[in-house]
């Protein structure tokens, strides 16, 4: 099996396509190499430049680092409760949104 990777400028390309929200999330997939589910799941008080996040899937502990500028951008957006607040009040963004 083989893969091909997306260069730089075809990755923006794809994210460019995406809604300012669903960029956010995909960007800091991209930065962290967390899954959406653990992304969207992420609560405010978390957010700091660096910090820890147990993963869902696999139950591991691993620490996160976080470029200012996008701190800064997930912090602008974020909820009281979660970083990524959902529709419903109380609940964060579905992996699906």
């Amino acid at each position: 099996m083989t893969t091909e990777y997306l260069l730089h400028r075809e990755m923006e390309h794809v994210l460019a396509a995406l809604t300012p929200s669903n960029r956010l999330v995909c960007r800091v997939c991209l930065q962290t190499g967390l899954r959406v589910g653990d992304v969207v799941s992420l609560r405010t008080e978390q957010l700091r430049r660096q910090f820890w996040v147990v993963e869902a899937k696999t139950k591991k502990r691993r620490r996160v680092n976080l470029t200012d500028d996008l701190l800064e951008a997930i912090r602008d957006q974020a909820g009281e409760v979660w970083a990524f607040p959902g529709t419903k009040p109380g609940h964060h963004r579905t992996r699906q949104a």
